[in-house]
């Protein structure tokens, strides 16, 4: 095994947790999910919409060959966290002491340290969007 290797997943290690964490509970409706999108006013659709993009990005994590764009989700993802907690969250949300702003800078981390690692695959990211097909998708 690489140092490569072991560094791509230790920085997979706590996105993963915190995508599927996060999304499922948006998708399901828990009560701070409901909180938090109804105080940015985009409660349902918005976190429907969020919810389903982190379980991609935490599906991303997971799949072989996708770490480039698991990265590049996951930064998006986390560095709209952090302006949406900036500017009108704030940093502590409801008292937990900025715990999730904090999640939030740690998943920002770990998304650009997947992406530098793998910036020598940006090149190739045009063809390789290319070639995905929905033909390619099976259903059970």
């Amino acid at each position: 095994m690489g140092a490569q290797y072991i560094v791509n997943v230790l920085l997979k290690f706590f996105p993963v947790i915190l995508f599927f964490t996060s999304g499922f509970s948006h998708v399901t409706g828990d009560s701070d999910s409901v909180y938090i999108f109804e105080l940015l006013g985009v409660e349902p659709v918005g976190r429907y919409v969020i919810g389903t993009i982190e379980l991609l990005a935490g599906f991303l994590m997971i799949m072989p060959g996708r770490s480039l764009e698991a990265g590049i989700v996951g930064s998006v993802l986390a560095s709209g966290i952090l302006i949406i907690h900036l500017t009108v969250l704030g940093i502590d949300l409801g008292g937990d002491d900025g715990y999730r702003f904090v999640l939030g800078l740690i998943l920002l981390v770990a998304s650009l340290g997947l992406v530098f690692i793998h910036r020598t695959e940006l090149s190739g990211l045009p063809q390789k969007l290319k070639r995905i097909s929905w033909k390619d998708i099976k259903m059970p």
